[in-house]
């Protein structure tokens, strides 16, 4: 833990890490870290109560004897970020989320912008308005929306619509992925695994195989390849990381792909 320079750690949907923070942090409340240097960690999340939880299980002192990750926590309480409440902040996040997702889409489309202000009154007023809609998560998935359908059409929808339209996103990508990759079954096998996945928050590489077997077995069903490969497939369409393929996110397109295949 000798440090070179001062370092900042990030650490996204800390809560699928808990375990993992706990044994780190708790390592680094009895070793510490080098001096001369400091270090910094920023867990984010978006809920987090000093009660239950993942925050309350990250603070929970394990031994009396021995430091842990609450000692290194100490008396810092999760800070609850603002709403994202100024209009030209909104339009900017929805700008760079336009940006992005336009060479991403199928097939691309080239790179607009949402009206500047003063160029539409209805849009500014519906940007303007607090509303689920204008949460960040949600100008995020209007952003992919409006690359190909434009600003104003995109925040005409609401949440049910905008959670349907990434659901189908994903879908008609994992269907391409599974017909350009020899499954021949438009995605059927590719997206109930990925299901699967999705309901369990995620599955350890090593087990991904396994699951693989016991779900075709479940749906009769037979696949082109063999278990390991199929699961490599399936790899290929989630984020790994420390040797765990994730679930689909965010969550709440997760959950809402799965009952598109439930229903």
């Amino acid at each position: 833990w000798v440090l070179a320079k001062n370092v900042l750690l990030q650490v996204d949907d800390a809560a699928t890490s808990q375990a993992i923070l706990k044994a780190w942090l708790a390592q680094l409340a009895s070793e510490g870290v080098g001096d001369g240097c400091k270090l910094r960690i920023l867990l984010l999340e978006r809920h987090a109560d000093d009660g239950s939880g993942w925050w309350a299980e990250l603070r929970k002192r394990e031994s009396l004897d021995s430091a842990g990750a609450g000692d290194l926590i100490g008396n810092e309480r999760p800070q609850v970020l603002p709403r994202l409440s100024a209009v030209e902040d909104r339009r900017a996040l929805l700008a760079d989320a336009m940006r992005l997702a336009a060479p991403l889409l199928e097939p691309p489309v080239p790179i607009g912008e949402p009206p500047l202000s003063g160029e539409d009154v209805w849009f500014d007023n519906r940007l303007s308005q607090s509303r689920p809609e204008t949460a960040p998560l949600f100008l995020v998935m209007a952003g992919v929306h409006a690359a190909r359908h434009g600003a104003p059409a995109a925040l005409a929808l609401g949440q049910d619509d905008l959670l349907n339209e990434m659901t189908r996103i994903e879908t008609a990508r994992l269907e391409r992925f599974a017909n350009t990759s020899g499954f021949f079954d438009n995605g059927k096998l590719l997206k109930h695994l990925v299901a699967t996945v999705t309901l369990q928050q995620g599955c350890a590489l090593p087990d991904l195989p396994a699951l693989v077997v016991q779900e075709m077995a479940a749906m009769n069903y037979s696949a082109p390849f063999d278990e390991k490969t199929v699961a490599e497939y399936v790899r290929n369409c989630l984020a790994v990381t420390d040797r765990r393929v994730q679930p689909m996110r965010p969550d709440m397109i997760g959950e809402a792909f799965a009952m598109t295949l439930s229903g």
